[in-house]
């Protein structure tokens, strides 16, 4: 399935602004609310449009600390015990090592969560560096510019 000039400027303006009510989306977009309405479940069920999230500033609830946790393990029991860590914001696996993007409240709030890795883990080699700045954050992707 491929994506329309008017699929592509919905999900555009929903990866900046989803908060718009459907009226305001279809305006924005150029569709009637009803023309919107079958565009949105083509996004949908076509896999394009996963899901509408609200983003949360983690300094406000109490995480304004990123750690990087670099895991190498060899351990198969690894995605079930980072997946039962809810400070993981994100998980990845490069090659021989994972790396983990911890939202925690301080350092030892981390130690916590490195210590129950470390017992979870047995034999696990655990670096972590915690980020100094955050020099750019979005989850905006860079979409085709739609045709207008």
């Amino acid at each position: 399935m491929s994506l329309t000039p008017e699929d592509l400027r919905i999900l555009s303006q929903l990866q900046g602004d989803a908060s718009l009510s459907r009226d305001q989306l279809a305006d924005a977009v150029r569709l009637t609310p009803k023309q919107l309405a079958v565009r949105m479940e083509h996004l949908r069920k076509g896999g394009w449009l996963e899901r509408i999230v609200a983003l949360i500033s983690n300094e406000r609830v109490g995480l304004p600390l990123t750690v990087f946790c670099f895991v190498s393990t060899d351990e198969r029991a690894f995605d079930a015990v980072v997946a039962g860590i809810p400070e993981a914001a994100e998980v990845y696996e490069l090659g021989e090592e994972y790396v983990i993007k911890l939202m925690v409240a301080d350092s030892a709030h981390y130690a916590g969560i490195e210590a129950e890795l470390r017992a979870r883990l047995p034999g696990a080699d655990i670096r972590a560096r915690p980020a100094t700045r955050k020099v750019k954050f979005t989850t905006e992707l860079p979409l085709p510019r739609a045709a207008d």
